[in-house]
C-alpha cells in the first residue's frame, strides 16, 4: 500500500499483520493508530457539537476524544468516543501520552 499524505504525516502500513507506522519528520513511532475520519463523522452525527448543535463541520471549544485510548487497546469506534473541552482534552492527553509510552517500552528480563 503506498502512503498516504496527511498534511506532514505519513501513514503507512506495509501488511496487514505488521504494525502500523506513523512517521513525521523522520521519526517513527510503532504500534501507533490512527484514528479514522469515518469514525470522527459517525460520532457527530449520533451526538452533535454541544456548542452548535450541528452533526457537521467544526465544533468549537470541543473535541471528539476517544474514552480509552487507541494504543491502550481503545476501539477506533463511535461508542468509544466522548466530547471533551479543548482544555480537557490536553490535560488528558499527557496522560494518555505516558501511558502510551509505558505500553510500547519493551520489556526487560531480569
Amino acid at each position: 500500500m503506498t502512503p498516504k499524505n496527511i498534511s506532514q504525516w505519513k501513514i503507512e502500513k506495509s501488511a496487514m499483520s505488521s504494525p502500523i507506522e506513523t512517521r513525521r519528520r523522520g521519526s517513527v513511532y510503532r504500534n501507533t493508530t490512527p484514528r479514522r475520519a469515518a469514525t470522527v463523522a459517525a460520532f457527530k452525527r449520533l451526538n452533535p457539537c454541544p456548542s452548535t448543535g450541528e452533526a457537521r463541520g467544526p465544533c468549537p471549544g470541543w473535541i471528539a476524544d476517544h474514552i480509552e485510548p487507541l494504543c491502550a487497546g481503545g476501539a477506533d469506534d463511535p461508542a468509544n468516543m466522548q466530547w471533551q473541552t479543548v482544555e480537557a482534552a490536553k490535560a488528558k492527553d499527557v496522560t494518555e501520552r505516558a501511558t502510551c509510552r509505558a505500553l510500547r517500552a519493551p520489556v526487560t528480563k531480569n
